[in-house]
């Protein structure tokens, strides 16, 4: 017999997402709880078209206080959550059909993709996320914001995606950098929070205040427990905007072992050896290893967070550029074309033209001597 599903989504002015989100999903979850959090628009008279579990929950400044109150809602065996600007596809809910009969009381957990787009349409990044949970098992969430479960027990990674529709973080980051302030402030914040924390200051260019917390992470030696790559970026490029060579190329090159199966990692100390320090060899070197990359959690080993393009578009586009700049066509011409095979690209596509015509013109010149 199949395991049950308890869908809880916590939601506020979300009557142009709500219906899309529960659209796709009424017929296969077996309960949705919807909890409320002050909206001001029509997001609970779409709600009450797919169920009357709709509660309300007075909004405080963390995301976790109203998440684990929807989870206390659920009746069923399983618990899924949903933000009401996800979608799953029609591949993904015959897929979690499936699911429902194999999850058993052993498994605590069930991690899946979530896949953001860009503004065109386009697939931007995807992250590993705990989607769904044994309801006996109580598994809480923590974090004012930037929240996440727990993940304890026997859990189940299947290879399935969440979408989840572009959005514009900049509406939202100022709400989460007052929480994630306050948090601080308040002593209660953890390496997570100090984490994004940082990356949103070095996203404004605070890049003082970004160093700082970035490092209260690196220094307190937990970076490995997270998925940290951005943290390293993010202080490789301060350092090397500040002109701090030594100090860019260190932070990436002495945390190896937590980076190594990123291409994002591999691309970006490719490009300081290119661009800083005009080793040309040594970075194509480091692109290739990019290609070979799978992107994984080395901590936890599972598939970590990716950012599309580094996989595998960007780093043959800066194989082509390094080849020009080595006056090599053939070799440029070949990973440019590459690049297009994965992503299209105009600036790309005009340089495979003109490369195509000085290759072309060289083999004639071949054949004339």
């Amino acid at each position: 017999m199949a395991s049950e599903i308890s869908l809880c989504m916590i939601v506020k002015n979300e009557e142009k997402n709500l219906a899309d989100c529960l659209d796709c999903i009424t017929d296969v979850v077996d309960e949705i709880n919807i909890v409320d959090t002050g909206s001001t628009d029509k997001t609970i008279e779409v709600a009450r078209r797919y169920t009357d579990r709709i509660f309300h929950f007075t909004w405080i400044d963390d995301f976790s206080a109203a998440r684990n109150y929807s989870y206390s809602k659920a009746t069923k065996d399983f618990i899924m959550w949903l933000d009401a600007d996800d979608v799953v596809s029609h591949e993904n809910l015959a897929k979690l059909q499936e699911l429902k009969s194999i999850l058993n009381d052993n498994i605590n957990y069930v991690v899946m993709k979530y896949c953001t787009y860009n503004v065109d349409g386009s697939l931007s990044r995807v992250f590993p996320k705990n989607r769904i949970t044994l309801r006996a098992a109580g598994q809480k969430w923590k974090g004012a914001v930037h929240e996440d479960l727990e993940s304890q027990g026997m859990g189940l990674v299947v290879d399935m995606s969440i979408d989840h529709k572009y959005k514009n973080i900049e509406l939202s980051q100022a709400r989460n950098m007052r929480i994630m302030k306050r948090e601080i402030d308040s002593g209660r914040a953890g390496h997570s929070i100090h984490y994004f924390y940082g990356l949103s200051e070095y996203s404004l260019k605070n890049y003082h205040e970004s160093e700082k917390y970035l490092n209260k992470v690196i220094e307190s030696g937990r970076a490995g427990t997270f998925d940290s790559v951005d943290a390293f970026i993010a202080l490789h490029n301060i350092y090397r905007e500040w002109g701090n060579f030594n100090k860019a190329q260190n932070i990436l090159e002495n945390n190896s072992h937590l980076l190594s199966d990123k291409s994002e990692y591999h691309c970006t100390l490719g490009l300081f050896y290119s661009e800083c320090l005009n080793e040309i060899e040594t970075a194509c070197s480091l692109f290739k290893k990019a290609l070979s990359c799978g992107g994984a959690f080395i901590q936890k080993g599972i598939a970590g967070m990716m950012t599309h393009d580094y996989y595998y578009h960007i780093p043959y586009g800066l194989l082509g550029k390094a080849y020009v700049s080595q006056r090599d066509p053939e070799n440029a011409l070949m990973y440019y074309k590459k690049a297009l095979e994965y992503k299209g690209n105009t600036e790309i596509e005009g340089l495979v033209e003109k490369l195509s015509h000085l290759v072309e013109i060289k083999y004639l010149e071949n054949q004339i001597s």
